[in-house]
């Protein structure tokens, strides 16, 4: 047994979110946390992505994000890298990213899809299959139907270049 050191009443505490993922659509989001880790296997990196919802039926959700960007699997590091270029493209980044703190606050169209756990372990889970700036494009989803779509072609973008100055984590952006 072990004392709390307080006494705990959770008839004070709110009961947590709804843990069914969104359904799939198109929302748009912000980060709000992000941090890179090595890969499970220890061999990589991944950008670890929290987002938040910010408009429609799902505002304030969140969503969780995982861009494998460096891999000992030249293809895994290869479709890691192209998705994180997509991301800086929508957040409006020129140049290099050194901080995925310049991905925070920025919003951005979200292809999310649902996904079944391969294990059967965990039950189905939100992805996030592609990024594009918050303006471009088909609207958000609007009501919690799931959308049937098939993928659009990645387009490479022009180089970009960082903007002089970067006196805040906007001077790099559109």
């Amino acid at each position: 047994m072990a004392g709390l050191g307080e006494t705990f009443v959770p008839d004070e505490v709110e009961p947590r979110d709804n843990m069914e993922p969104v359904p799939a659509g198109i929302y748009i989001g912000e980060v709000v946390e992000s941090d890179v880790v090595d890969t499970k296997s220890g061999t990589g990196k991944m950008v670890k992505l929290t987002w938040r919802i910010t408009e429609g039926p799902c505002e304030g959700r969140q969503i969780w994000d995982n861009i494998n960007f460096r891999n000992a699997n030249e293809t895994a590091q290869k479709i890691g890298q192209q998705a994180l270029a997509e991301l800086c493209n929508a957040c409006g980044i020129r140049g290099p990213l050194d901080d995925t703190e310049l991905l925070h606050g920025v919003p951005v169209k979200l292809r999310v899809t649902i996904e079944q756990d391969k294990s059967g372990q965990y039950g189905p889970r939100n992805a996030v299959k592609r990024y594009s700036h918050a303006a471009e494009g088909e609207p958000a989803t609007q009501s919690p139907a799931p959308r049937q779509q098939a993928p659009a072609q990645r387009q490479s973008a022009p180089p970009q270049t960082r903007a002089a100055g970067g006196a805040t984590p906007w001077a790099n952006r559109r």
